[in-house]
């Protein structure tokens, strides 16, 4: 067991073992204020910390191949399907952050498997907040009642959710995932990249239309920006950005 999973285990260990989720920490919630900091999530074995070190190489400059449909239910998003993509990022980068990367704090989001989100830093002197957030004092960000894709100031942003029924780290990462789609959806439509599949009414008298957009795309400095769970409905919310000059298509194979 490495350091920080003793260090979260000690924890939760005065806190009574309970891993339900009470309050977050403001570094998770807003992770834009706090530069430098990266955040992993563990899973099925695998660290928060090599977690850590593949989103922060990948979010630094990856390049996205595969393909997304989407469909609309009268005009707006509805959500994903068939879903076929992958990231290509830089291993040996990823793995140079090995000896550097220093956990800073974090906490379980299941203690039967010993799942768990944690923060990370490369900059010793970067320490994220103390400050952690019970559910009640959550604010709803007006972003999530927003449109799914958006720009100002030369950044593009893209709103992603999933539901937090099953597996908490899946969710989050699942959401921070569709983040990133709905800013290459944006960018799609701004240059003619989606094609569409279908349109037609469903049994309920909904206008359908299936889209797709074939993913080949190189992103730079793309940042998650805020996180939100919706705990009434079980929604877990995450803002993303890139900035609008370091997104381009590539040839599709």
């Amino acid at each position: 067991m490495k350091l920080a999973d003793i260090l979260l285990f000690i924890f939760f260990i005065r806190g009574g073992l309970s891993a339900q989720v009470t309050d977050l920490p403001d570094w998770f919630l807003h992770p834009a204020r706090y530069q430098g900091l990266i955040t992993g999530y563990s899973n099925n074995g695998t660290g928060a910390e090599i977690d850590a070190r593949i989103r922060y190489t990948t979010y630094a400059d990856c390049i996205i191949r595969g393909c997304l449909e989407f469909f609309y239910a009268n005009e707006q998003f509805d959500n994903y399907r068939n879903t076929d993509y992958y990231y290509y990022y830089n291993d040996s980068c990823a793995e140079s952050l090995k000896d550097k990367i220093l956990w800073r704090d974090g906490f379980y989001t299941n203690l039967i498997v010993m799942d768990s989100i944690s923060a990370f830093v490369v900059d010793t002197a970067v320490h994220p907040s103390n400050l952690r957030l019970k559910k009640e004092e959550i604010q709803q960000p007006k972003w999530v009642d927003g449109p799914s894709n958006f720009s100002d100031n030369g950044l593009l942003y893209g709103v992603g959710e999933f539901t937090g029924e099953g597996n908490d780290n899946d969710a989050w990462k699942t959401a921070e995932d569709r983040a990133i789609f709905q800013i290459l959806i944006n960018y799609g439509a701004r240059f003619g990249q989606i094609t569409l599949i279908e349109e037609s009414l469903n049994s309920k008298g909904e206008y359908i239309k299936i889209q797709s957009i074939k993913l080949a795309h190189s992103l730079k400095g793309a940042r998650i920006m805020e996180r939100y769970p919706d705990f009434t409905n079980k929604i877990y919310y995450v803002l993303a950005s890139v900035p609008a000059n370091a997104i381009s298509k590539l040839q599709i194979k």
